[in-house]
């Protein structure tokens, strides 16, 4: 037999070819399908922000009225100044209400009193003072008084003894 390289499989790549590879491979980092990904790089903001000029605008009429929408609030916003915000801001209104809304929930959620203010916003006293635990009921053991008749025959039973049907023959029985 001659020295011949060995032909690769359709679809495969050659062993000449692969062996090449590996000398660039450690540069490009993990090649293995089962590695973790690579951290992501940090976004940053690219455009500034088009609504810089009126946020406490915006969020006094969310305070005024929670239930409002993003698409309502562009709206106002375009009706009081007029050519200043055209309509495709409306995704960025929007993220903007998610946030609030978000906000007011944990509000309600740690200290229903520090969400009825006019922010909307945790104060530090909110956050210091820790939450009363809920009370549970310790469990009791069974007695005869808080047993009903029906549990004491089935716990009497050891699980070496057959269940019996009563009075009831296998034919007629329904299976589980």
């Amino acid at each position: 037999m001659a020295d011949r390289a060995p032909t690769a499989a359709p679809g495969e790549v050659p062993l000449t070819t692969f062996l090449e590879g590996l000398r660039v491979a450690w540069r490009e980092g993990e090649v293995r399908p089962t590695a973790p990904p690579k951290p992501s790089k940090p976004r940053y903001r690219t455009v500034p922000d088009p609504l810089a000029a009126v946020p406490t605008e915006l969020k006094a009429w969310f305070d005024e009225e929670p239930a409002i929408t993003g698409a309502a609030l562009l709206e106002r916003l375009q009706q009081r100044h007029a050519g200043a915000y055209p309509d495709h801001l409306i995704r960025t209104v929007q993220r903007r209400v998610k946030v609030w809304r978000q906000e007011r929930a944990r509000a309600l959620v740690v200290d229903p009193a520090a969400a009825s203010g006019a922010s909307g916003e945790l104060g530090d006293a909110a956050l210091a003072e820790p939450r009363a635990e809920p009370h549970v009921a310790e469990p009791t053991a069974p007695t005869p008084e808080n047993v009903s008749p029906a549990t004491t025959s089935a716990t009497s039973r050891t699980s070496s003894e057959p269940r019996t049907g009563g009075t009831t023959d296998d034919a007629t029985r329904q299976p589980f």
